[in-house]
């Protein structure tokens, strides 16, 4: 993460130091940013706090794998520790740990779950040391069949919360693409219908207004 600073007058050089480094940090933490023109007619520095979090884990695909198994990926940082949890059913009262906890390697991780004879199975990815007790973060429960050519996107969510859907078509697509319209959640659950055609593929990720 790096920080950009704006001078009067502007375009005046200026060095950036975290933690009394210049390089811009990636781990997670508090670092000391300080700001300071370095222009011999100028002087002047500033200092301030950079706070670096981890990305929360989204499932990013379901998708079939050998007989009886799905591949779930997620979005991930080298060296943190996730968990795999699954329900058979949405009413179920509890979520079932699937062992064992994964260390990731890289950006994204994927784990197969065989899953037998089940008609359906929902899956959540937390960091280790980081599940929230809140309900209030969305994620995407489900990606089911609906007609030919559309794909069934369920999330939990908060009645009269409004929440964004958007999606890839390839991972190493720059851009996420909005579908739209936003949507307002009327109950705990929520779905949308989203036509990907003839698509082998699509990524899909949700937010909702702060």
């Amino acid at each position: 993460r790096v920080v950009t600073a704006a001078t009067v007058p502007s375009g005046l050089a200026v060095n950036i130091t975290y933690n009394g480094s210049a390089t811009g940090p990636t781990n997670a933490g508090s670092y000391q940013v300080i700001a300071t023109i370095n222009e011999s007619n100028f002087v002047g520095s500033v200092t301030n706090t950079l706070t670096v979090t981890n990305p929360d884990p989204i499932v990013l695909s379901l998708r079939a794998g050998s007989l009886g198994t799905v591949v779930i990926s997620w979005n991930s940082v080298s060296n943190l520790t996730y968990r795999v949890q699954y329900k058979n059913n949405l009413t179920d009262a509890n979520w079932t740990d699937l062992p064992p906890d994964i260390i990731a390697t890289g950006v994204l991780t994927s784990v197969t779950n065989v899953v037998g004879i089940q008609p359906q199975r929902f899956f959540r990815v937390y960091q280790v040391g980081n599940l929230s007790t809140s309900n209030t973060q969305p994620v995407i429960l489900s990606l089911k069949a609906g007609s030919v050519g559309e794909v069934v996107v369920s999330w939990n969510s908060v009645s009269n919360q409004v929440y964004h859907l958007q999606f890839k078509s390839s991972l190493s697509d720059t851009n996420w693409t909005n579908l739209l319209p936003s949507v307002t959640a009327t109950g705990t659950m929520t779905s949308v219908t989203n036509s990907v055609g003839s698509q082998p593929q699509r990524f899909f990720r949700l937010y909702s207004n702060p």
